[in-house]
């Protein structure tokens, strides 16, 4: 995904995002943070992990951050917080020389994105950002078994949905 701020004041700057249906709070890398401008305090915050460990840490919280898909799509997000945690492991990134190896992903092999090495994976999408989540209905023609996708389709293949809608926040957009 592209992502500048709502100001657009720099240019869009090409990362990776993960979907984690188990976070609560969507984040940003502190690199894409800075990158972005971020200023303020770094404000505590608990970070459990599914091994059952809590750690306190702290960053800054970012507003007015807008992703953008590859197919131009663009939602702006809720308040991130700045994480040094966020996953890097770039190896379940779906390629489209990967989707051509499965009978039932041929078809949407071509929307997929060519993979970029140079993109990091500095955002982490949570439950905040529902209607990335939201699952709707598979084709007729879908995978035994699959009966719900998520909008989140344009990262594979199309980022970012069909939601227009921008949410509403508690902070105002930082400066750059």
């Amino acid at each position: 995904v592209d992502v500048f701020t709502e100001n657009g004041t720099q240019e869009p700057y090409r990362v990776y995002a993960i979907i984690d249906d188990q976070s609560n709070a969507s984040m940003i890398s502190p690199n894409l943070a800075d990158k972005l401008g971020a200023t303020g305090p770094k404000l505590k915050y608990l970070l459990s992990t599914c091994s059952g460990t809590t750690e306190e840490k702290s960053g800054r919280r970012v507003c007015a951050v807008v992703l953008c898909s590859m197919a131009g799509r663009t939602i702006r997000l809720p308040q991130l917080v700045e994480c040094s945690n966020i996953p890097p492991d770039k190896r379940e990134i779906v390629t489209p020389e990967m989707a051509m190896q499965f009978s039932h992903l041929k078809e949407v092999a071509k929307e997929i994105p060519p993979y970029d090495p140079q993109a990091k994976v500095e955002i982490l999408i949570g439950r905040d950002v529902p209607e990335l989540l939201k699952v709707q209905e598979w084709p007729e023609r879908s995978p035994v078994g699959a009966t719900t996708r998520s909008r989140m389709d344009d990262i594979r293949p199309n980022v970012l949905g069909s939601s227009r809608r921008a949410h509403s926040h508690l902070c105002t957009p930082h400066s750059s």
